[in-house]
């Protein structure tokens, strides 16, 4: 059957399965989980959560987890504008804060840089080039690529947060280094602000290094995360996808950009058109644009137009449904639409194309024939005409689409569609977040000096697999 073949259910589902095992396997034994490919972009060591105990033991371990974390730590809220956090990330921009770590904190892992530099540790590292393979293939150069290393007590603070006491030697690792005790409730309280629970899940692939950048060092533009259905079918395999990138910087002092270069360069839209969000509108918070409820992920965006947006003159968050079924019972299929907001109603889907089979592409990755089918449609006529869009609804949609990584548009240094240009000088101290799968950026050339970072990417789970979408199988 052609459902059995489903890119999602057929080999994919005999390597989750053996993953499955072998994780499994990890947790009983008391082994930390195999690291787990990561999803393409920046290429810093990857570094996997290191598993709990036997799953019988796991809710013994969240109660000690609970109130370990309340003896040893406190919580980051203090050091943050929660409301200035909320509708930054929400809208796609980089959050930053100031003096997030004290004078004692920063000096510590400054030594400990150097400390790893001297010992070796550090590699070039820039961004991978899929098509090359395994990081020592990509002809990373120091001259030119910032050198990463991994952070060497990340996976047992990982550990140690969904652990007992005893399991961890805590005395020596928050005695010595409060600022990893503080990063890792950093991830808890932006779980908590940004409602993603499952970012408090110490099991996830969460990822943690030191990064070094020296003059001539730079880093293109790119994006840390994509939909699943962006990254081929090991995008359904990874338990987990990353949901917010952080950096911590630990530059030079009197940083500046005039003078050092440097900058952490981001693109977000100028204009957005979102719904407030139901909690919290009272307050004037918008809902989270890069992920519906349901879990479907944002892929681009819709520039307003005559027809489209629901009349207003901001751009529209697009998402990609990869369990659509044409009719009950049938093969899922993809489709891309926008949620809108009409005469106060409740929000309405409405549908950008038709639905297509990714496993129909022969090869072709979905990026690469979104974007085909964006610039063929956009030049087509009406369906009522002898050439109309191939798989856009109307040829309007099309010409007013964009992706979130228009690699084409990048390659010609053009500014993304709708988007304005943000400097951040990586400053001491100051701590930067962003959504993982929305915001496109770069890191501009370093001029003069020493641009450190502690930096990582907290992870959430991937979208589960609808409930129907197994009895459809059958």
């Amino acid at each position: 059957m052609a459902v059995v073949c489903r890119r999602k259910a057929s080999c994919s589902s005999l390597m989750l399965l053996l993953l499955a095992v072998a994780t499994t396997r990890c947790r009983v034994v008391g082994f930390p989980t195999p690291p787990l490919p990561q999803s393409s972009s920046s290429a810093p060591p990857s570094t996997a959560g290191a598993s709990n105990s036997d799953a019988t033991d796991q809710s013994t371990s969240s109660s000690s987890s609970r109130s370990h974390d309340t003896c040893i730590s406190s919580s980051t809220q203090s050091l943050l504008d929660m409301d200035r956090l909320k509708k930054t990330i929400a809208t796609g921009r980089v959050y930053q804060q100031d003096n997030f770590l004290s004078s004692h904190q920063v000096s510590y892992l400054l030594n400990e840089i150097e400390n790893l530099e001297q010992s070796g540790g550090f590699r070039p590292s820039g961004l991978s080039n899929t098509l090359k393979g395994k990081q020592q293939e990509q002809g990373f150069d120091a001259s030119r690529d910032r050198i990463t290393c991994e952070v060497p007590w990340w996976k047992e603070l990982l550990l140690s947060s969904d652990a007992t006491a005893d399991t961890v030697d805590t005395t020596r690792l928050y005695q010595n280094n409060t600022a990893a005790l503080k990063i890792n409730q950093l991830r808890h309280d932006l779980s908590q602000i940004l409602s993603r629970p499952t970012m408090k899940d110490a099991n996830l692939a969460h990822e943690c290094y030191y990064s070094v950048s020296h003059q001539g060092a730079f880093l293109p533009r790119h994006m840390d995360e994509r939909h699943e259905e962006l990254k081929g079918r090991k995008g359904w395999l990874l338990p987990s996808r990353r949901s917010l990138s952080w950096l911590i910087y630990l530059s030079d002092e009197n940083w500046t950009v005039d003078v050092n270069g440097g900058a952490l360069r981001s693109f977000p839209q100028e204009k957005l058109s979102l719904e407030p969000d139901n909690i919290n509108s009272g307050n004037g918070y918008y809902a989270r644009s890069s992920q519906q409820p349901n879990g479907d992920l944002q892929v681009g965006w819709l520039s307003s137009s005559s027809s489209l947006s629901n009349n207003d003159d901001g751009v529209r968050p697009v998402y990609l449904n990869s369990w659509f079924a044409p009719i009950p019972g049938a093969e899922p299929h993809c489709v891309l639409y926008i949620v809108v907001n009409r005469d106060s109603h409740d929000n309405e889907t409405e549908y950008l194309t038709h639905p297509w089979l990714t496993d129909a592409l022969q090869g072709m990755s979905v990026s690469d024939f979104l974007q085909a089918m964006t610039e063929q449609d956009a030049r087509s006529k009406p369906s009522s005409s002898s050439s109309p869009p191939q798989l856009f609804l109307q040829p309007e949609m099309a010409q007013h689409f964009s992706l979130l990584e228009d690699r084409p548009a990048w390659d010609r240094d053009e500014i993304p569609q709708g988007a304005v240009v943000e400097d951040i000088n990586p400053v001491r101290g100051r701590l930067v977040v962003f959504d993982s799968l929305l915001v496109p950026h770069q890191v501009q050339v370093i001029k003069e000096g020493r641009r450190s970072a502690l930096a990582g990417w907290f992870h959430e789970e991937t979208q589960q697999f609808p409930e129907d979408f197994y009895s459809a199988m059958e």
